[in-house]
């Protein structure tokens, strides 16, 4: 499941782990990366399956350093929230402290709100930050950039934020609505 790991980015998940055995959102996933799943269908992924799948992953993997994770979903739209201690996460994820600057203006827990548009047409998709805030303070520029690339890229290197990437497994599109993530298989 390489390239789906778009849907665990929606869902609130920013560690790549594997999926609990017989999840639905397990089951899916592998039905669109086996390429099991008709030319012309549509899978569904409901907005409680996701948030369920978020919160139980961050739990049975002991992430260290995102708690209370939720998210709204929108027409091609998402916005999620999570408590973040950016050092725990760091240490949990890059097994390195973290640098002077991110202990001055980072340390303890925050409460974060990140909001990204989907944009997906013929075997396309780009995730764009609209926002950012870290206990209420817009984040944006180059404190964005430093953000995503210690927290994200470390962790995805071959993550595409902000820039349109392709997608793999026969996915044609994927959208958001208010009460789902679909995606259509060409």
């Amino acid at each position: 499941m390489r390239r789906l790991k778009f849907i665990q980015v929606i869902a609130g998940v920013a560690l790549p782990f594997p999926l609990r055995a017989g999840s639905p959102v397990r089951k899916k996933l592998e039905s669109i990366e086996k390429k099991s799943v008709p030319s012309g269908e549509t899978v569904r992924f409901s907005r409680q399956e996701l948030l369920e799948f978020a919160h139980e992953e961050l739990r049975e993997k002991k992430v260290n350093g995102i708690w209370n994770p939720t998210f709204t979903l929108g027409t091609n739209h998402a916005t999620g929230a999570a408590t973040v201690d950016f050092h725990r996460l760091q240490a949990s994820v890059q097994e390195r402290p973290p640098g002077i600057l991110s202990r001055l203006l980072l340390s303890g827990a925050r409460r974060v709100e990140v909001e990204v548009r989907l944009s997906s047409e013929r075997g396309w998709a780009r995730v764009d930050v609209l926002s950012a805030e870290v206990d209420g303070w817009n984040i944006e520029g180059r404190a964005l950039e430093w953000l995503i690339n210690t927290y994200v890229m470390s962790r995805y290197p071959k993550a595409r934020i902000n820039e349109w990437f392709e997608l793999e497994s026969n996915v044609r599109q994927v959208a958001l609505s208010p009460a789902e993530l679909t995606v259509l298989i060409a």
